[in-house]
């Protein structure tokens, strides 16, 4: 299995900021929510962040965080 295909039950949307500490985010839909609201106002958005230096790592942090939702 690929490193997205372990979130292919999830709905998530990658992101990629080459200048960013951290550059790979991966949105999950966040508890109680129905969709992403993809809003770039961190503080603001429902969305669950999962953050990573590489794509491998974000997706960890993503699947530690679906056990939560």
């Amino acid at each position: 299995m690929t490193t997205l295909e372990s979130l292919q039950h999830k709905t998530y949307a990658l992101q990629h900021n080459p200048n960013c500490r951290n550059p790979y985010l991966i949105r999950l839909v966040g508890p109680g929510q129905g969709s992403l609201d993809l809003n770039q106002d961190y503080p603001k958005t429902k969305d669950v962040l999962c953050f990573g230096s590489t794509l491998e790592e974000a997706v960890s942090v993503a699947l530690a965080s679906g056990n939560k939702l």
